[in-house]
C-alpha cells in the first residue's frame, strides 16, 4: 500500500527537493522544485548504481577497484550529488558494475518519471 505525502504547495517555495511516490516514502533527492530531464536521468542512474552496490554488498574500495573511479566519487554517486557527474560518465560506471543488464531498465524508469514530472 502506497502512502500519500500531504505537503502544502507553499512548502516547496524555499526547499530544494521533491518527494515522489516510488515505493513507500522514497525521496527523489535534492533536485529542486522543477527538475530537468537531465537531473531525473542522473538521479535514476545514481539510484541504480547505489542499489547495485548495496545489493552486492560492495564496499567503496571494492567499487573503486572494479571501476577505477575513486571512492569519494562513488560516495557522491550514492548520495546523489548529481552536479559532479555527466550522464555518460554515470552510464559508463553503471555498465562497468552491472555487466549482466545494460542501462535499458534505468532509461525506461527515468523516462516514466520524466514524462510524469513534465506532464
Amino acid at each position: 500500500m502506497s502512502k500519500k505525502n500531504l505537503i502544502s504547495e507553499d512548502y516547496f517555495s524555499d526547499q530544494e527537493f521533491v518527494i515522489d511516490e516510488i515505493d513507500e516514502d522514497f525521496v527523489l533527492g535534492v533536485l529542486g522544485k522543477n527538475p530537468s530531464a537531465d537531473q531525473l536521468l542522473k538521479f535514476e542512474l545514481c539510484s541504480y548504481i547505489a542499489q547495485f552496490i548495496d545489493k552486492k554488498g560492495l564496499s567503496l574500495s571494492d567499487v573503486q577497484r572494479l571501476t577505477d573511479v575513486n571512492a569519494s566519487d562513488i560516495s557522491r554517486i550514492k548520495n546523489h550529488h548529481l552536479d559532479r557527474f555527466t550522464i555518460d560518465r554515470l552510464i559508463k560506471i553503471y555498465s562497468m558494475l552491472d555487466t549482466q543488464h545494460g542501462v535499458g531498465a534505468v532509461l525506461e524508469s527515468a523516462g516514466v518519471k520524466i514524462r510524469r514530472m513534465t506532464a
